[in-house]
Formats: C-alpha cells, sequence, structure tokens
C-alpha cells in the first residue's frame, strides 16, 4: 500500500474511502485513454467493464457494481464532510482489493498492504465488532422515521423527481455544449451572422428555461430530503454488511466452533446439535455428510464399500436449497441423499408392505364420509379438528397406552381433559381404528405408529448414518422410527426455540439418549445482522419456556429492522410494494435475493405481484430450483425453515393458528413461526402489520427501536 494510502487508512476512514474510489477512477480512465475527461462515475464503470469484457478477459462484475453502488458514499465525503465507520472503510478496501483482483494488479508493491485491512474478517471476527458502528446513523434514521411514519409511502414521488432532476441535468448540459459551439462561431462574422446571434439567443432563452424547471424540481424535492437522507442511510449500513457477507462466503469456511463439530464430531453414536436459527446447525450436517462421503485419504478401509447415508430435512425448500449448498462446498452427493422426512418415511411404510406403492399418504380424515361422521358425532366437547390434534399429535404420535394416555400431561392443548373424557376419547380411537382397517384408509401418524411394530422389516433399508435437519418438530413415533434406521451413527440438529408444533421433548420417549457430551451447542449467529438477531431474540425471550443455554451472539452490523402498520390488508399492500421496489430499483438487489413470507394465497401478494409485473416464484413449486429459478422467492411461513436471504419481507396480516393449543401454546407457537421468519433476514428485514394482528403493539415498539 502506498505511504499516501496508508497514511490516510491509519488517519481518516472517510478520506481513505475517497482516495482508494479515486485511485480506481485514474485506474480506469487511464485503460480508457480518457485521463483528463470528465465522466460520470456510474458511466465510467459502465464503459470501462464492456471494454474489459471485449478484450476477453473472464469477470466477476461483481466487485465493479460494488464499486458503482458505493460511491454515493464517497461523494457524502467529498461534498458533506461525512464521517465513515472504521468498518465501512475495511468494507471499502475489500471491495478495492477485489476490484484490483479483477485487474491483476494486487500483487503490484502499492497495493501488498491492504488486505491486511480487513484481515480481522478471515477469522470470523471472533473479537467481536463493536456495533455501536452505524449508531449516528441508526438515530438519524429513528428520528426521520418518526416525523414521517408513512416514509416509503413517498418513495415512487421522489425517483419520479429524481429521475427528472438527471434528465433535466442532461440537457442543461447538452444545451450548454450548443451554445458553446453557436458563441465560437459568432467569432467569424458572415452572411448567417445575424442568424446565429437569433440562434444564440434562443438557445440562452431554453438554458434559462430549463435552469429554471431545475431550480424548481430541486425546491419541490426538499419535502423528500428526509427520504433520500433516509435511504441513503440504509443503503450505508448495507453496503457494509453485503461486503462483510460476501467476504465470508469468498472463504468458503466453516466458523471455529462449526469447523470443531464438523471435523471432531463423534459420529458412531446418537448426537443432537442444538443452536438457534443462524448458527448453522444445516451447514454442519452438510459438512459432516461430505466428511462420511469422503473418507480421509490415510484411511485403512482399502476396498470396503462406501459408507450409506442420508440427510433428512423438514420441506422440499429445504432439500433443494442443502442440494444447492453441497454443490458449492463441492459435496458429491445425489438427489437420493438429501430428501424430506415424509417423502422418507412414505418410502419405508411402502416398503414394509403397509400401503400399496402406488398410494400417497392418505387423509383418512378428509376423504371418507363415515370418519368424519364418526368424528362428529361424539358427545365430547371437542371439535372435528381438536380431536384429530389429540389422535394425530398425541395418541398415535406419541405412542400412547391406555394407561400413559390416562397420566399424560397434555401440556398446551386447549381444553383439559379429566379421566371421564380421555375413556371416552380412546374408545373413539379403538373405534375410528376398525373403520380404517375396514376400508384399508389411514391416518398417516397411524400408518406410522403401526410402523413402529414392524421395525423388523425394515432391516433392508438401514444405512450407516442417518442425519437429520429440524429434528424439534418430529415426533417420538418418527424418531423412533428413523433412529432404528441408523446401524452405526444418529445425528440430529434443532432448536426448540424455532418448534413450531411441539411443546414436550420427543427424544427420551423414542429411546434416543442425548444427555451430557452427547448434546452440542452452537452459539454464534453468522447469519443475521446484529440488529436482526437482537430483534429477533427479543421476541423469543418473552415467550414461556425460553432456553437461554442456547443463546447466540451476532458480529456483523447493519440496518434495524422496519416494521410497517396499517390498518388493513388493502392500505397494507402498497406499503409492502414501495418497500419491495426500494429493494429492487434503489438498493438493486437481484429480485432471487429478496424472500416474500405471507399465511397462505388468501394475502393476496401473488396477485400484487403479478399485477405490478414483478416476476415470482413459488419455492413449493415442484419446478422451482434456487440455481435456475429467477424472481423474487414467495413461501408460506413453514416452509422458510432453514433458508437465509439478504432481504425478507414479513406479511404478518392474518396470520393463521395451530387448532386445539390454549392460549399459552399458541401464542409460543405464533411467537416460534414469527421468530423462524425474522431470522431468515440476512441484511433487511421487513415486517408488516395489522393494528389486530399477533404482537402488533410489540412489533411496532420493536422497530421503534425500544
Amino acid at each position: 500500500m502506498s505511504d499516501r494510502l496508508q497514511k490516510l487508512a491509519a488517519a481518516d476512514d472517510g478520506f481513505f474511502v475517497l482516495a482508494l474510489h479515486s485511485r480506481a477512477e485514474a485506474l480506469m480512465k487511464e485503460r480508457l485513454g480518457i485521463e483528463n475527461q470528465f465522466i460520470d462515475f456510474g458511466e465510467l464503470v459502465r464503459r470501462f467493464l464492456t471494454k474489459w469484457i471485449e478484450a476477453g478477459n473472464v469477470v466477476n462484475r461483481e466487485p465493479f457494481y460494488q464499486l458503482k453502488d458505493e460511491h454515493f458514499i464517497s461523494n457524502a465525503v467529498r461534498h458533506e464532510f461525512k464521517k465513515l465507520s472504521s468498518q465501512e472503510a475495511m468494507a471499502s478496501a475489500k471491495i478495492f482489493y477485489s476490484f484490483l483482483q479483477e485487474l491483476k494488479l494486487e500483487h503490484e508493491v502499492e497495493f501488498r498492504a491492504i488486505p491486511q485491512l480487513f484481515r480481522s474478517w478471515d477469522d470470523h471476527a471472533w473479537t467481536f465488532v463493536p456495533v455501536s458502528q452505524f449508531k449516528n446513523l441508526k438515530e438519524e434514521n429513528t428520528e426521520l422515521k418518526s416525523k414521517n411514519k408513512d416514509i416509503f409511502a413517498k418513495y415512487t414521488q421522489l425517483k419520479d423527481k429524481e429521475d427528472k432532476q438527471t434528465l433535466l441535468n442532461i440537457d442543461v448540459q447538452r444545451q450548454q455544449l450548443i451554445i458553446a459551439d453557436l458563441e465560437k462561431r459568432l467569432k467569424h462574422k458572415d452572411s448567417k451572422y445575424d442568424e446565429k446571434r437569433t440562434e444564440l439567443a434562443k438557445a440562452n432563452f431554453e438554458l434559462q428555461r430549463l435552469l429554471k424547471d431545475k431550480n424548481e424540481t430541486a425546491e419541490s424535492m426538499q419535502e423528500l430530503a428526509g427520504l433520500r437522507q433516509y435511504l441513503n442511510n440504509v443503503k450505508r449500513m448495507a453496503l457494509y454488511s453485503q461486503t462483510r457477507r460476501a467476504h465470508e462466503r469468498q472463504l468458503m469456511r466453516l466458523t471455529p466452533e462449526q469447523e470443531a463439530l464438523a471435523t471432531q464430531l463423534p459420529l458412531d453414536r446418537d448426537t443432537l446439535i442444538r443452536g438457534s436459527a443462524g448458527t448453522g446447525k444445516s451447514l454442519v450436517l452438510i459438512r459432516l455428510l461430505g466428511r462420511i462421503l469422503t473418507p480421509p485419504r490415510d484411511s485403512l478401509d482399502f476396498g470396503q464399500a462406501p459408507a450409506k447415508v442420508i440427510l433428512l430435512t423438514y420441506t422440499k425448500s429445504l432439500t433443494k436449497y442443502n442440494l444447492y449448498i453441497s454443490k458449492l462446498f463441492d459435496t458429491a452427493i445425489t438427489p437420493e441423499t438429501i430428501v424430506t422426512v415424509d417423502s422418507y418415511l412414505l418410502s419405508l411404510v411402502k416398503k414394509a408392505g403397509l400401503i400399496p406403492y402406488s398410494s400417497g399418504w392418505q387423509y383418512a380424515w378428509d376423504s371418507d364420509t363415515e370418519l368424519k361422521a364418526q368424528l362428529k358425532a361424539t358427545p365430547l366437547d371437542l371439535t372435528p379438528a381438536e380431536l384429530k390434534k389429540e389422535l394425530d399429535d398425541l395418541i398415535w404420535g406419541w405412542g400412547l397406552t391406555l394407561d400413559e394416555y390416562l397420566d399424560f400431561e397434555r401440556k398446551g392443548f386447549k381444553k383439559p381433559l379429566g379421566r371421564k373424557e380421555r375413556l371416552a376419547v380412546w374408545s373413539l380411537n379403538e373405534e375410528l381404528i376398525k373403520t380404517m382397517s375396514q376400508k384399508k384408509l389411514f391416518s398417516p401418524a397411524y400408518l406410522l405408529l403401526q410402523l413402529k411394530s414392524q421395525l423388523s422389516k425394515l432391516e433392508a433399508e438401514q444405512v450407516d448414518y442417518l442425519l437429520l435437519d429440524e429434528a424439534q418438530d418430529l415426533s417420538p413415533v418418527k424418531l423412533e422410527i428413523l433412529h432404528s434406521i441408523a446401524k452405526k451413527g444418529f445425528i440430529a440438529a434443532g432448536d426448540s426455540d424455532q418448534s413450531l408444533y411441539q411443546s414436550l421433548s420427543p427424544f427420551a420417549r423414542a429411546g434416543i439418549d442425548i444427555r451430557g457430551g452427547k448434546t452440542r451447542v452452537l452459539h454464534t449467529n453468522f447469519r443475521n445482522t446484529e440488529p436482526i438477531h437482537r430483534f429477533a431474540e427479543t421476541l423469543r425471550a418473552r415467550k414461556v419456556a425460553y432456553d437461554q443455554t442456547s443463546a447466540p451472539q451476532a458480529f456483523r452490523d447493519g440496518p434495524s429492522p422496519e416494521v410497517t402498520m396499517a390498518e388493513n390488508g388493502e392500505a397494507l399492500k402498497p406499503l409492502f410494494l414501495q418497500k419491495l421496489k426500494v429493494y429492487l430499483e434503489e438498493f438493486e438487489y437481484e429480485p432471487e435475493t429478496i424472500l416474500v413470507l405471507h399465511p397462505d394465497e388468501k394475502s393476496g401478494l401473488n396477485q400484487l405481484l403479478e399485477d405490478e409485473g414483478i416476476q415470482y416464484k413459488n419455492l413449493a413449486d415442484e419446478d422451482f430450483d434456487f440455481a435456475q429459478s429467477k424472481g423474487v422467492r414467495l413461501t408460506k411461513f413453514p416452509s422458510a425453515k432453514g433458508l437465509d436471504f439478504p432481504v425478507v419481507l414479513v406479511y404478518w396480516h392474518h396470520v393463521f393458528s395451530a387448532t386445539g393449543l390454549g392460549e399459552d401454546a399458541k401464542e409460543v407457537y405464533l411467537r416460534n413461526l414469527l421468530y423462524v421468519a425474522s431470522t431468515r433476514a440476512m441484511e433487511h428485514l421487513d415486517i408488516f402489520v395489522g393494528p389486530s394482528d399477533p404482537f402488533a403493539e410489540e412489533l411496532e415498539e420493536l422497530g421503534r427501536g425500544e
């Protein structure tokens, strides 16, 4: 690094960033042969990138785009003497160094020392960065938003005026060139001298009109100055977070605690990997999968068949995502190696001969009138939905005997049941089993209970290792079946605070011993920025039975989560749309990096996106592919488990609730649902809520930073 750059890096972060951009500008102009010509920085980057590609260079465009996006920060230093943080300077150094790598200049003496400026990132900054780096920006944004609650409602108006101002600037420059040319021509008198003078007068008149229009537009933009400042502040924080995350992923390296688990965890035993959202449980499982499939070079197991292993996930979306991540880590797997729990259990039910191979899961309750009638005919004060939950989730899901059921603590259920009522439920249970057996039409939960009693039929299906993701939502019966499939090692990952469907721990019931050293905990959240992490942890800390032993830490600073409230869906949707456009147009996020979470199709977001011409793709679609599918990602809340996206918009309006749960259990369920949704966000989190929606007041307070 040159002496001048080194001195600036040590003295003033803002002027250091300005110097880096000036040096980048000089390097590009030099190669374009326009050293003394004024040109807009964005246009300079575009021209240089075009020429560089035309010259046959293989280019990673990202550093060029980042350099262009970041240039407004150096302008703020140049024109407004804005003060920058040390982390922003570090991010700028990283972008500049990536730019140098594309130009093959990183080894030049002038630039060799630059990587030292962001070296702390190589170790994931375990000396955690103070989260006060952007304190002033956040305080300024809080004040700006307090003065204008619906600040983003004027985004379209701002963009229209800025576009007009840009066009006026171009017209003014063009008119000034015309006038300069006419004045030059007037120095030589000829027969058209008077005609030229008249033309010059008209040109000056047109210039004055343009300048007047430009000034009026600038004055009218003053009322929108707060929104522009707000957006610039968010963009500054986002650029740092994006650059830091890109560096982390470029390393393709686990954190020290993840690496320790992935490389040192004993494989030949039962193990539970616990950790909150963002701590990398799924990532560790993928690395363990690679470790099993790729024995060490010094292994003495010559001639032995490769280990049989399977990784089971919670949803189809997570299956596709894990396959995608596995490819990034160069783990040689087939699509059959990573499948959903439900599809795998269905295959086992078929192989045990309990249903024909041509059948899918049979939802007996929904398809048979006699079974429906039996549910409705019960004298108990339980709805058919509550009875189904009692049978599926409790009696069959836990594999209870009558004696066990009579004494079982029905934690989380809405209506208490005494001995008399439980005996009546058990009687109905026996009647329904007879009807299902006669019709050969079964509930999935009952089929799995039957399979549990016939595990000897599955010996041929056993694998050496079974890895299980999001294990917290599985019933004891499912866990026991899956545990029996693993001959050598059963490794599960989960977080009780992300559980959507369990209120009691099922592992002991399934005969899986995860006590003591068999449970390992991940403590560092590397997915979320610190503000998103703090927001989500505050949400879950206010619920009953919060598991503080798995409370993690986060280290990247970034923009604060935004909460937008409106009276109803019709008022909320335009605000949602404006914010989505901010990310697409203002911050220039690729549509594929944005995830929209909603309760279901009734939210109307599908139609809203179609009407606006915004391309989107539903994660639940059979043909969805993380690498190939284009457009904003859209999915329901439960399908988002295990995923992460730079931008997440949560449409928390008219959220469904779980049937049959008591008030405390219902709150825990909904709080977990919101926690899972919030922790999908890596850089930006936006929540859209109505005043009567769950936790509306609490969310509004958190959105204000209270």
